[in-house]
């Protein structure tokens, strides 16, 4: 079997259909041109896939329905690397959201997270006309159909969210992890965290915080550096400054950063001689 290259992100993009030559080995079981007059059969589908030969499925793209693709994907879940490549070559055929999502929860299990983000953001910008709660709940039953533990694609979810600017959706999907008993990454937190500062919603980063520490997510020197910034940008100087002895009770060692972020929040309120005057 001839091994799949691994892609660059930009390579998610269709690129025009070029021939292929296949070099034979003792590891290779082409698939038959024979099979192409046959009724076309996800297993026909997944071994064009696993042996590289998307010629193959070209001949016959114009009959890929979403019930196929799927089929075809769940033989491939435990081949995240072919579930790629396939969506390299045919991603304009999966405009069905289940079919979407279910490649999108195979597609996370890869090493980096670009691939699924990638996706991610191709649905929630237009690739479906699906909401944020529809998109959640093809995602859990993917999982769940597949049997997956992991639970990293809903963090995906919320990150994909945060870097679109979509602090809302971000925030419900927030909600739904938590009504499933799923917790978010303290890292998924931080986007959020850190999105709701560029945004200017303060309240809606305490009430974040706030949900955060009732679910016992553990925050990090990052969580606390973003709500020191909160509280300056807030003009609370003096709890910006007692939040950092919070810091310290809570195990966490403050870093330049801490300390750069209440001396600028001093030094934008013009405040910074009254304080130097006092220490």
């Amino acid at each position: 079997m001839i091994p799949c290259r691994i892609p660059k992100l930009s390579s998610l993009k269709l690129k025009p259909f070029s021939s292929i030559s296949l070099q034979k080995t003792p590891l290779e079981s082409p698939v038959s041109t024979t099979n192409l007059a046959s009724p076309l059969t996800p297993h026909f589908l997944e071994q064009s896939a696993r042996s590289s030969q998307w010629h193959f499925i070209k001949q016959v793209e114009s009959s890929l329905t979403p019930s196929l693709i799927s089929q075809t994907l769940l033989n491939l879940h435990e081949s995240p690397q072919v579930v790629l490549d396939f969506l390299n070559h045919f991603h304009h055929k999966l405009s069905d959201a289940r079919t979407l999502c279910l490649a999108i929860v195979i597609v996370a299990r890869l090493p980096s997270p670009k691939p699924a983000l990638h996706l991610l953001k191709q649905a929630l910008g237009g690739g479906t006309t699906n909401s944020i709660r529809e998109i959640f709940e093809f995602l859990a039953a993917s999982r769940d159909r597949l049997g997956f533990k992991s639970s990293i694609v809903f963090d995906y979810l919320i990150k994909s969210c945060c870097d679109m600017n979509r602090a809302d959706e971000a925030f419900e999907c927030f909600y739904t992890m938590k009504e499933k008993g799923v917790l978010p990454t303290i890292e998924t937190c931080n986007s959020l965290l850190s999105l709701f500062l560029k945004l200017n919603r303060t309240e809606a980063a305490w009430v974040l915080y706030a949900e955060m520490f009732r679910l016992r997510i553990k925050s990090s020197v990052y969580t606390f550096n973003i709500m020191i910034n909160v509280l300056c940008k807030e003009g609370k100087l003096k709890k910006a400054k007692d939040f950092v002895g919070h810091m310290e009770t809570s195990g966490v060692k403050p870093n330049i950063v801490t300390y750069n972020t209440i001396v600028h929040g001093y030094c934008s309120s013009g405040r910074w001689d009254v304080q130097a005057r006092k220490t």
